[in-house]
This record gives C-alpha cells, structure tokens and sequence, in this order.
C-alpha cells in the first residue's frame, strides 16, 4: 500500500525538528529580539519626530499649535519642578489626538522629550468646548441629559490639575522606566524562548507528538502572560 504524501504543513515541521531547522528558530529568535527591542527604542529616540507626528492633534490637514496660555502653564510647570532652564530645552509640548495626557521619549536622550497635550485643557468652561465636534463610537453625544452632563464636567480641568498632569508626565520620563520597559520586553522574550528549548531537549519533547509540544507552548505563554 502506498503511503500518502504528507501536506506541506507536515513536510515542514519535519523540518523544523532537524539540525538546520533550529538553527533557524534561533536565528528568528535573534531577530524578533533585536526587533522587540528596536520598537521600544526607536520611537523614543531616533523616531521621536515621526511619533509625535502620528498622535498629534490635526485640524484641516494642518497640525494644532499649542494655545499661548498652555504653553505658559507648561513653562510654569517646568519651573515647579526646578528643571534647570538649560534642560527645560528638552521638554517640548504639542497638541495630540484625543483627551488623555500623552509622553514619549526620554530625558536621558539628546532627542529628549514630548508631551502631548488633549485639547480638553484648552476648555475654560462648558461654554467654550465644541460639542459637535465630540463623538462616541461616530455618535453625538446627548448632552441634554445627566451622563452628558457628567462627560462634559469631566473634560473641563482646573489648572492644578492640568499642571499635575503634565508635571507626572514630565518626571515620569525622568525615571528609569523607559530602560526597564525595554529590557523586560527583551528578556521576556528571551526567556520564553530559552525555557521552551530546555524543557524540548530536557523532557525530548522534539520526539513526541506535534500536539504535546504545542500544548506544552501555550501552557509556558499563558504562564508569561501572568
């Protein structure tokens, strides 16, 4: 009786059992590491203009300025802080897209830092937002009644509050959490990768059904997850 042919699915996890086979899970490994590290790196430093243009605030095609009395409170909140004025050089405000406070780039960076600011603290009072231009899921808001009401409080800041928003941000991008989110983005990777290896030589997972080591796999990435 002739044996069936095996699907090209089968074919290549042969292949992948095989000694030029781990190699190239390895090399892949590599890769995606460099590559993991690489989006964490680039949009905060050599990237940092491109980023900012992605979320940035934009009206008619043309980017938002920052309003005059934003600014003014943003240099304040520099100063609140004691930032040096040699290195307030290296905050720079810009209107971005949506209603949370945003913040890329680090201060340990020549690129330095970005601090997107919603358009919401721009909003004085009620009177001045433009309600049309608010939408949830591409609906208007009913404004006329209590959750409307509570929506629109909610937009409208104090200039504590603002100036607390920004100062968090601007520390925050002082601290070393840029360098460790980087770092536990690589070496959970690398850990997945080098416990899944152990436990195939370890347990001689690669001889045993295709099925066992998928299971085995996805029990090790739910437990990374966690």
């Amino acid at each position: 009786m002739n044996k069936p042919k095996s699907t090209v699915f089968e074919r290549l996890g042969e292949w992948f059992l095989k000694e030029s086979g781990k190699k190239f899970v390895f090399g892949s490994a590599v890769a995606a590491s460099i590559s993991i590290a690489a989006v964490n790196i680039l949009p905060h430093t050599f990237l940092l203009n491109q980023f900012r243009d992605v979320v940035r605030l934009y009206k008619n095609g043309f980017t938002v300025p920052v309003p005059s009395q934003i600014e003014e409170r943003f240099d304040r909140t520099l100063n609140l802080l004691e930032i040096p004025d040699k290195e307030q050089k290296q905050f720079k405000p810009f209107m971005v897209y949506g209603f949370d406070i945003f913040s890329a780039g680090t201060f340990s960076s020549k690129y330095g830092v970005i601090v997107g600011i919603p358009i919401s603290f721009s909003y004085s009072d009620g009177g001045v937002i433009d309600k049309n231009a608010i939408r949830i899921n591409e609906q208007s808001v009913p404004w006329e009644l209590e959750e409307g009401k509570l929506l629109l409080k909610s937009l409208t800041l104090s200039e504590k509050a603002q100036i607390y928003a920004m100062a968090r941000e601007i520390e925050l991008r002082k601290t070393a959490k840029y360098f460790i989110d980087t770092f536990g983005a690589v070496a959970s990777f690398i850990a997945a990768y080098g416990i899944g290896n152990h436990l195939n030589t370890k347990l001689n997972l690669f001889a045993r059904p295709r099925a066992v080591r998928l299971t085995l796999y996805t029990l090790k990435i739910d437990g990374e997850t966690w």
